[in-house]
């Protein structure tokens, strides 16, 4: 049975895969705008440990705002498997959100660390839709896939980065817009 979490206007949530007791979500959110979309993301991003039954919701903050090319779409976002990162995609880049550890003596959490793996051209849609990069995680959390638009070629590629040493290859050409690893 699902029960109300009391908060609105998710834009992206998903599910951290190595927080069991209690599970806990990230997600971000959108305020409603009577423009196309519909919406203008905000570019934060919270974590939300489950409460228990009866217990109210207590979400923490972690990133404020970022700034993103056509930011008011949004961002793609995937957990790395260890529940430690969170990878995220926006229109001209791809990069790494480290999850800070809540401080034990306050329960405060410190400033994510932020960083950025690739960047590239926006691919310029020309409509009220921004187009993201698709991400997949290999499963020990080292590797990134990730598409990236390529204006000098007017293609999207399929790309790998090894996320300890950000090194990246390219792993095939020309797959496509919606391509995903």
């Amino acid at each position: 049975m699902g029960r109300a979490l009391q908060i609105e206007n998710v834009l992206w949530a998903g599910w951290d895969p190595s927080a069991t007791e209690p599970p806990r979500i990230a997600y971000t959110t959108a305020r409603s705008v009577s423009l196309p979309p519909g919406w203008e993301a905000l570019n934060d991003l919270w974590l939300l440990p489950l409460p228990a039954e009866g217990e109210q919701a207590a979400p923490i903050r972690i990133v404020e705002s970022a700034p993103a090319t056509f930011g008011w779409w949004g961002g793609n976002y995937a957990w790395a498997p260890g529940g430690d990162r969170i990878a995220y995609a926006f229109a001209d880049e791809i990069g790494i959100i480290t999850i800070p550890s809540a401080d034990p003596t306050n329960g405060a959490f410190p400033a994510p660390i932020r960083s950025v793996l690739h960047d590239f051209t926006a691919y310029e849609t020309g409509a009220d839709w921004a187009w993201l990069p698709n991400l997949a995680w290999s499963a020990d959390g080292r590797y990134l896939s990730y598409t990236a638009y390529s204006i000098e070629n007017e293609r999207f590629d399929l790309w790998l980065v090894d996320t300890t040493t950000t090194n990246a290859v390219q792993l095939a050409e020309n797959v496509g817009i919606w391509a995903a690893a």
